[in-house]
């Protein structure tokens, strides 16, 4: 599908697809930024990250942001492992039959509004077959 970014994880070397600029990687930090997230692109995961975050910045209102997990295992010590902080919605699909893993490794929030392995400041809905595992402190 044209509308299908996909988005590779893996520490210190990630990779998309991403021809729009609304992905962007920081390798460095394993930091994947979703920035004006908009409800025609659906975005396809996969990979690992040891210690990494996806991060949905978008400022368009209104729309849907679709995160399918298809194989992903991401644990994080320092922000929540998926959140969504924009003003989109926020929708994790898992993939059908595939295996993902969400760890939350703070002690504590470091923010209070941030406070869940997966977060989101509007509406959030997990739907898929697949399966999902979430570990947090």
């Amino acid at each position: 599908m044209e509308s299908d970014i996909k988005i590779n994880l893996i520490d210190g070397a990630s990779t998309t697809n991403d021809t729009s600029g609304y992905v962007s990687i920081d390798n460095s930090t394993n930091r994947i930024t979703i920035s004006n997230a908009n409800s025609g692109f659906t975005y396809i995961i996969s990979g690992t990250l040891t210690n990494g975050s996806i991060v949905v910045t978008s400022t368009v209102k209104d729309v849907t942001c679709e995160l399918v997990l298809n194989g992903v295992s991401i644990t994080s010590s320092d922000q929540a492992p998926i959140s969504s902080t924009g003003k989109a919605k926020l929708k994790v699909k898992k993939a059908d039959n595939s295996t993902n893993y969400i760890e939350d490794n703070r002690p504590t929030a470091t923010d209070v509004d941030e406070s869940a392995a997966i977060f989101s400041n509007k509406k959030l809905s997990v739907v898929g077959q697949g399966s999902l595992s979430i570990a947090a402190n």
